[in-house]
């Protein structure tokens, strides 16, 4: 079963989705997922954050790679919101208005949740840079895979790709879970919250089904 903070009523969407969850919630598997099964009528186009862009490619290794330079936490937060700006303008933005469902690994919330409860910095002022960098480009739909964060670091253990986040004590990805799951509660855009310990396929069955009500209600973007 689906949980969720709010009742989905979608109307008037423009086709934005996001994908959000500690670290080893299966964002990629399910993203690769809805494309595949949404490719046969829709032009379905994926990103990520950071890398969704030339600029947002040299960011993610500054951002990312253990062996980069130590960034504060502020600065991290300013350097994923310059990407994600970025990603709204020449990406985001324009495929959208081209028609296209947009499915995003990771937004706005990914930085308010590790640099705001994970680095423990003040929450408003990250959710008041964060509108700054969006620039009204809200989803239609958020889905959250909840997971223990000692879950996602066991599944993550051996990928090939380094992410200097999941060096940080556990109490740290309990703060993003924690996180996360406040910000489903607190924010007007629509989430669900799906169990991230069942199958790939049972999540991604009840993510179809959201899914499918906003392509259902997507309209023409002037």
């Amino acid at each position: 079963m689906i949980v969720s903070t709010k009742t989905f009523t979608p109307h008037a969407c423009q086709g934005l989705i996001v994908l959000e969850g500690v670290n080893g919630a299966g964002k990629s598997t399910l993203q690769e997922k809805i494309k595949n099964h949404f490719s046969a009528t829709h032009k379905v186009v994926t990103s990520f954050e950071p890398g969704g862009t030339p600029l947002g490619q040299s960011l993610r290794k500054l951002l990312l790679e253990k062996q980069s330079m130590s960034i504060s936490p502020l600065a991290e937060a300013l350097l994923f919101s310059a990407d994600r700006a970025e990603h709204v303008r020449s990406l985001i933005r324009p495929q959208l208005m081209s028609g296209s469902l947009v499915l995003l690994d990771r937004y706005y919330y990914s930085t308010v949740a590790f640099q705001g409860y994970g680095h423990e910095l003040p929450i408003e002022p990250l959710l008041q840079l964060s509108e700054i960098a969006i620039q009204g480009q809200r989803p239609d739909l958020v889905l959250l895979i909840d997971l223990p964060p000692e879950e996602g670091l066991r599944r993550n253990a051996d990928k090939e790709e380094e992410d200097k986040f999941e060096d940080e004590e556990l109490e740290f990805h309990e703060r993003l879970r924690m996180g996360f799951l406040e910000l489903a509660e607190r924010l007007p855009e629509p989430f669900a919250i799906l169990d991230g310990m069942k199958s790939s396929e049972e999540i991604f069955a009840e993510a179809k089904e959201l899914v499918q009500k906003v392509v259902d209600s997507t309209i023409s973007i002037p």
